[in-house]
This record gives C-alpha cells, sequence and structure tokens, in this order.
C-alpha cells in the first residue's frame, strides 16, 4: 500500500501533537517524550547526581529516563527486525503492543 509523503507528515505530526499534549509530566515533574536528546541530557545529569552526589531525587529520575530510553531503543529495534519479516503489518503489531501500556494506566487509574 501507498500513502503519499505529505498524508504521511500530516499523520505523523497529529500523532507527535498528540503525545506531546498527553505526556507532559512524569512522577509530577516536567517530561517531553518528544525531546529524546533532552532525555539523554536528563540521564546524563541525573546518572551524575544519583551515582556522585548520593541524590535520591535524582537516582529515581535516574531510573524512570533509563527505562524510558531503553524501551524507545527495544521498541526501535523489534520494530526493525519484525519489519524485515512482517513489512507494512509491522505497524499493526506495534500498535497492539501499544496497547498493553494503555490497559494497565487505565487500570490503575480505575484503581485510585
Amino acid at each position: 500500500p501507498y500513502i503519499s509523503d505529505k498524508l504521511a507528515s500530516a499523520l505523523l505530526s497529529l500523532a507527535a501533537a498528540a503525545q506531546l499534549q498527553e505526556f507532559r509530566k512524569l512522577h509530577a515533574g516536567p517530561f517531553t517524550s518528544l525531546m529524546m536528546t533532552g532525555n539523554l541530557r536528563t540521564l546524563g545529569e541525573t546518572t551524575w547526581d544519583a551515582f556522585i552526589h548520593h541524590d535520591q531525587k535524582a537516582s529515581a529520575k535516574f531510573k524512570d529516563t533509563a527505562i524510558i530510553i531503553f524501551s524507545f531503543v527495544c521498541g526501535a529495534t523489534l520494530n526493525s527486525l519484525f519489519a524485515n519479516v512482517l513489512g507494512f503489518a509491522t505497524i499493526i503489531l506495534s500498535a497492539v503492543i501499544l496497547l498493553i501500556p494503555l490497559f494497565i494506566l487505565h487500570f490503575i487509574k480505575e484503581k485510585h
């Protein structure tokens, strides 16, 4: 199936805008999920503060940021591997996998 570059760009922009709007905080602190370079900077800063200065708050933020970056790397790697096997259907698999945390977050919200 073919999708025009303009339509693909528009859909990607819409998804990015929705992601930017929905995921603005991580444990009550500011977070921008679209800015991987900022997350890498945060990882470096919190690594220093956690392991050199033994800051507990920085340690918690380090763990959260490391999990996010690790998840991104795993997702990108799996998508590239599945793309070789599944081709265009990889997007469906990705969507199904992303539904798992959506349901988890939904059930956690209901309990509180």
